[in-house]
């Protein structure tokens, strides 16, 4: 179950005060995706993951925390600008908003994150997310038949009921989005299209926040989740070849890894979750365990 509470927070560049929600708690029942996109209930909580000042446009984890971002670089065209592709969803451009702010103060790696961020939140948006979820429900049933632990068997059927029920949704969505476009009218089709934009846009502005993270802080999972960013963005035979010879001291990263380039040479950019590569009852529990 996912709870949020409601209460003012005055901004720390601006002043002004405003109602901001904050994230209580939540919960990630499910597999994750191999770029780390959380399952359940904590996936719908995207809204409460960030707050954004009704007055200068200021966005952080809390508004009230202070920050050595200069307050200028809210108004300029580094920040404000996002040429013939703004963003129609406010979350989407939130997360866009926050991930400039964190690389105009050098943190690349959050910057990397919260690019990823806007990613998912553009993918859930779309109608290819339909697609998706039909995907990972014929890979759940494909792994009931190697599943022999019982519990694990209601687990992954619960979880193909849960991706069926978001394809329906998704699609009911943007079927009646659809029939409420205005094909006839260009500029209309034009911000009809720029969600979809960002899908992909924001995956490749996170691969070029990786490349200014220091070498030193390229943990493994920023490692792992810039193969799958790769892999979406088409660039497959950069993916093969930069990862044919990387080997990690933790086995299933490694089958992760081969995963994607399998997946790489078939030119494949679907979305898979964790359970595609490991198998349920066989995922370890120790809390180092990078997903």
């Amino acid at each position: 179950m996912t709870t949020a509470s409601e209460k003012k927070v005055k901004c720390a560049l601006c002043g002004t005060e405003s109602h901001q929600w904050h994230l209580c708690s939540s919960n990630m029942f499910g597999s994750s995706d191999l770029d780390t996109r959380p399952p359940g209930m904590y996936r719908r909580s995207m809204e409460y993951w960030l707050q954004r000042c009704p007055n200068c446009n200021f966005v952080a984890e809390s508004l009230a925390k202070t920050t050595e971002l200069p307050k200028d670089f809210l108004t300029t065209k580094e920040y404000l600008d996002f040429g013939d592709h703004f963003p129609k969803d406010k979350l989407i451009e939130t997360f866009l908003f926050k991930a400039r702010i964190s690389g105009r103060i050098g943190d690349w790696q959050t910057a990397f994150w919260d690019y990823l961020a806007a990613a998912w939140v553009a993918d859930d948006k779309d109608i290819t997310n339909c697609y998706a979820c039909l995907a990972r429900i014929t890979a759940v049933k494909a792994s009931l038949k190697n599943i022999t632990n019982r519990y694990a068997c209601w687990y992954r059927l619960f979880e193909c009921l849960c991706y069926i029920f978001t394809y329906l949704k998704c699609f009911c969505w943007h079927k009646k989005d659809a029939d409420d476009h205005n094909e006839d009218d260009a500029d209309e089709k034009i911000d009809y299209d720029t969600d979809t934009y960002w899908i992909k846009q924001a995956r490749l502005e996170a691969l070029n926040a990786y490349d200014k993270i220091p070498n030193i802080k390229r943990n493994n999972m920023l490692q792992i989740v810039r193969a799958d960013l790769l892999r979406k963005t088409e660039q497959f035979d950069r993916l093969i070849n930069e990862y044919a010879e990387v080997q990690f001291s933790e086995n299933i990263l490694n089958q992760v890894v081969a995963f994607e380039i399998e997946k790489a040479k078939l030119k494949d950019t679907k979305t898979y979750t964790v359970a595609d590569v490991v198998p349920a009852d066989a995922m370890p529990n120790d809390e180092s365990f990078p997903y």
